[in-house]
């Protein structure tokens, strides 16, 4: 099996999990060989990886050299010209003498050599197209063949019908939520809190059967638009209380539950005591009897990828739900993804709200 280094996310314990649970859905051999920080190195028996389904993997590079620096016949471009560049995750040791070893090759091959930077924080695809760029991390160095494209999901946004950037939750994010869920082409997926259809936007260019929950008229209108932007492809969304999810769907029907819900109002800065007290009450109101009735529409071997949220007052002083006593009446167990510990604490940029996601089966 060949050896893969896979560069993870900002939140990197998140993003493994993502891929643990991704090699899982499309049933894809592998062995983790290495894991530290955000770094993972998988052998793979075949490879058949889609970096645009994985919202928390940066960038995918092929093993080339493991251990020792020795001849290699690596080459881009034309004889005599090449672009390369160098990302060093771990192992300052061992990159020292990789870059001496280039130098002397790119010497000997008579190859005129241009160190590149990428413009932000790593290269475009469009970019890698015309550079050479090295992973090294540990004992293994790759070459770059892989990277995400998160000007892509920049243009999405700016470009759907409808947005609430205060409330929508990322593109990175419903896709992680979406694999943790065992989501791919032809299942059942659904978001019982649907807001605008940024989670079922994914879900429908995947290939699945997207179906929502949306409480309010006008939001609902709002994901109707956005999604019919997307694709052309069918989709249901049910204006009703997702309290009540087992009216709008029947038991045994639902594949996989995929959700960012309600997670309260939207505060500027840190609330009194007494306003996180009574939003704490009313969210466990809400998702004591959703996670009851969201029971009976899953399928047996279906699962839940869900966000709940910590609350934190002015006095810096954590409000957490019930969620564990929530899950144990509603029959509801944690799922097993490989050694990660759940649920996994996950904090947008700018939110004052952290949260925990539950992956729940």
């Amino acid at each position: 099996m060949k050896k893969y280094i896979f560069v993870l996310g900002r939140d990197p314990e998140l993003s493994y999990a993502e891929l643990i649970s991704y090699f899982s859905n499309f049933d894809i051999k592998h062995e983790l060989n290495y894991y530290k920080k955000n770094i993972a190195v998988f052998s793979i028996e075949k490879f058949n990886v889609d970096i645009s389904k994985l919202g928390g993997t940066i960038k995918i590079a092929e093993v080339i050299l493991e251990n020792e620096i020795k001849d290699i016949d690596f080459y881009l471009g034309t004889k005599n010209k090449v672009n390369y560049a160098i990302s060093v995750y771990e192992n300052d040791r061992i990159f020292e003498k990789f870059e001496d070893y280039l130098a002397k090759w790119f010497k000997f091959q008579k190859i005129k050599a241009t160190r590149k930077r990428p413009r932000e924080t790593h290269f475009t695809p469009r970019e890698l197209k015309d550079v050479l760029e090295f992973v090294v991390c540990d004992k293994y160095i790759g070459r770059t063949f892989l990277v995400s494209n998160p000007k892509k999901y920049k243009k999405r946004d700016n470009e759907r019908p409808h947005n609430d950037f205060k409330r929508n939750m990322s593109i990175r994010l419903a896709k992680i939520l979406i694999n943790l869920a065992c989501g791919k082409n032809g299942k059942k997926l659904l978001d019982p809190f649907c807001g605008m259809g940024i989670l079922l936007e994914e879900g429908l260019l995947q290939g699945m059967n997207c179906n929502g929950v949306e409480i309010d008229g006008s939001i609902r209108k709002k994901a109707v638009e956005n999604l019919n932007f997307i694709s052309k492809k069918k989709f249901n969304i049910v204006l009703g209380d997702s309290s009540k999810v087992n009216k709008y769907f029947k038991e045994n029907s639902i594949d996989c539950v995929a959700s960012e819900p309600y997670l309260g109002p939207y505060f500027k800065s840190y609330p009194k005591k007494e306003e996180v007290v009574k939003v704490v009450k009313e969210l466990n109101k809400l998702y004591e009897p959703f996670f009851i009735n969201l029971k009976k529409i899953l399928k047996k071997n279906g699962k839940v990828a869900i966000v709940m949220p910590i609350l934190k007052a002015s006095n810096r002083q954590k409000y957490e739900l019930n969620v564990n006593s929530f899950l144990k009446k509603a029959g509801f167990k944690m799922a097993k993804i490989g050694d990660v510990k759940l649920p996994i604490k996950y904090k947008e940029k700018k939110s004052i709200i952290e949260r925990e996601i539950y992956v729940l089966e």
